[in-house]
Formats: C-alpha cells, structure tokens, sequence
C-alpha cells in the first residue's frame, strides 16, 4: 500500500445573489466608426430600470461585457447579479469591416477600367469625394482614403477601401461588337 496522504482544503462558498440579466444594444453600423453613449432600459424583478452605457469606437458584432450589480433583484436580502450587455452590429448593405478598414465593393464596366473614370463616393464619415480611377485599371485593384476606419490602438484611424470589380458587358450591338474587333486586331503591347 503506497503513502498517499489527502489534505482537506478549505471550501470556499460563493456568496449567493440574484440572477444575471442580459441585454441586447443593436447598433448601426457606422455608429460603431465613433464612440457614443446609449441608454438602455431593462426590466428586473422589482423595477424598471435605465442605464447610460459608454461604447468605445470600434466595438465589433458580438462582444459582451458586465456591469456588475446591475442584475436581478429579485430577492433584496441578497446582491444583486450582474447586467450582461450583448453587442449586436448590424450588417450594412454598402460597407463591411476588415481589421480597422471599411470596404466597399465598387463595380465598374471594362471601358471605364480602360480608360479610367471618376466616380463619386460617398464615405463612411458622410463626406463626398470623386475616387480617380486610372486607366488600366485591373480587377480586384483596390484604392484607400486614410482615416476612414476604424480606430487603432495608437489613436489612429483605418482606411477607407474601395475594391474594384470589373463586369465585362454580356449584351453588345453589332457595331460594338465590331469596333471591339478592331481594337483586338491592334493588341495592346503588353497583352
């Protein structure tokens, strides 16, 4: 028989208290690009109650944090449980997140990417630019405008990305179709 010896240790009894409660905030998302301050109304046991919470910029889809004694008071011989706020940010049909940046998918025809164009862009900071597509411009190019993201950690700002998607034309006219002819008789240099 081996020597094994146990050693009781001590118990330790968490102190008992009311409920967790979770909330839900939806937000926008270009609300997410600053901070802002929501309030928040939430109903307990005993009360009905209001709640101004601080969202950092930047806060992603899904991320929860605790305010503590905040919870359920069901029972007042008791604490209270903590108040779990759940983020949710809403997709937007323009702009996605990537890391700091915001992107958006730009579709252009194959003349315009020859040629170049400019096209008006409205940015996630409401401001309205004319983006300079140069000529030659190639499918999945993309282009950026500086501190129209996110925020970073060392206080600076990502970018605004536009990725280029080219649609070649499916229904052309025999006469366009002809001098796109004789464009491919005369090949580009360096096709």
């Amino acid at each position: 028989m081996t020597g094994v010896q146990t050693c009781a240790l001590p118990i330790s009894r968490q102190q008992p208290r009311n409920r967790n409660l979770r909330v839900v905030v939806e937000l926008q998302f270009l609300e997410t690009l600053n901070p802002l301050t929501k309030v928040i109304e939430y109903k307990t046991t005993n009360n009905t109650e209001r709640l101004n919470i601080e969202i950092p910029a930047g806060i992603e889809d899904g991320y929860t944090y605790s305010v503590v004694g905040r919870g359920d008071d069901a029972n007042p011989g008791i604490p209270r449980g903590n108040l779990d706020i759940q983020i949710r940010v809403g997709r937007y049909e323009r702009f996605r997140r990537e890391a700091e940046n915001v992107v958006e998918d730009l579709t252009i025809d194959a003349f315009q990417a020859i040629l170049g164009c400019k096209i008006p862009i409205i940015l996630p900071s409401n401001k309205i630019i004319e983006l300079h597509i140069p000529a030659g411009t190639q499918h999945l190019s993309q282009f950026g405008i500086t501190d129209e993201g996110f925020p970073r950690p060392n206080g600076t700002r990502g970018k605004y990305i536009a990725k280029i998607n080219i649609k070649i034309p499916t229904v052309l006219t025999t006469e366009q179709l002809d001098l796109v002819k004789k464009i491919q008789e005369i090949r580009p240099i360096n096709t």
